[in-house]
Formats: C-alpha cells, structure tokens, sequence
C-alpha cells in the first residue's frame, strides 16, 4: 500500500480538477514505489520532476477556474501554490545536484504537500466551487458549470 491515498472526501466536484488531484497522488505513489524497489537517483528526479510538472499545469488549471467562478481567496490560494511549487523546485534541485536524497521523509514531505496533512485539498479547493452565495457544480466535462 502505497503513502499517497486519494479519498473521495477530496473531491471538489469538478471533474477536470479531481482528475487531476487523482493524478497527481498516482505520480506520488509512482516516485514512492522507485525510491522502495531503490531506483537510481535518475529515474527518482525524473519521476520527481514529472509530479512537478504535472502539479505546475493543475496549479494553471485550477487557477483559472478560481478565477472564473471569481473566488474570492484567489490570491492567497494561488501565492500557496507558489510556495509549494518553489519547495518542489529547491528539492529537485538538491536532489540533482547530489546534496539531498530521496528518503522517506521526502515522500512525507510530498505526502503532506499534496494533501496538507489530509485537510487541504478537499477544504482548500472545494470554496472554488462554493463562493458565497452560489454552489458551483461541474458539467460533464469538468469546464462547464452550472451555478445555482
């Protein structure tokens, strides 16, 4: 069993954004599994940088629903991603130049960036989708909306 768990409670009910918070915990569970079977230091930063990348385009994307549906934290939400980002990109860094290695903290570390010690990707989010006075609810294909 893997460290990185997704639960139905973290879904926000946009199906483009839950898809790629799923994806992003498969990733994770991707670089733990290298670093378990002990993976060179290549196919670990590969995979790391992978899950960085992957995590920057579901920043954009779930950053330009915040603003469509004009959600009213947007810019401490998205200065968190900022931060979290730039966390990501020291580790890498670290890990290519030899002076950190993958070890479990790491994954802790990932493990809890991912799903804020398993409050906030739910919580954080799911106001996107829930500004004051409306619900926000996604359409089929996870771009479109209805607003009640």
């Amino acid at each position: 069993m893997g460290i990185f768990m997704w639960r139905q409670e973290y879904a926000i009910d946009h199906s483009l954004i839950d898809a790629q918070h799923r994806g992003l915990f498969h990733l994770g569970d991707e670089l733990h599994a290298a670093m378990m079977r002990g993976a060179g230091d290549v196919v670990i930063s590969n995979t790391l940088c992978q899950l960085a990348e992957y995590a920057r385009r579901h920043f954009h994307d779930e950053e330009a629903v915040m603003q469509e549906y004009g959600y009213p934290l947007y810019e401490e939400h998205k200065a968190e991603h900022e931060a979290l980002t730039k966390q990501v990109s020291d580790l890498i860094r670290g890990l290519k130049s030899g002076h950190i290695t993958v070890t479990m903290d790491t994954m802790h570390f990932l493990r809890d960036w991912l799903d804020q010690s398993r409050d906030a990707i739910g919580p954080a989010d799911r106001p996107v989708h829930r500004c004051p006075g409306r619900t926000v609810r996604s359409g089929g294909s996870g771009r479109k909306a209805v607003i009640q």
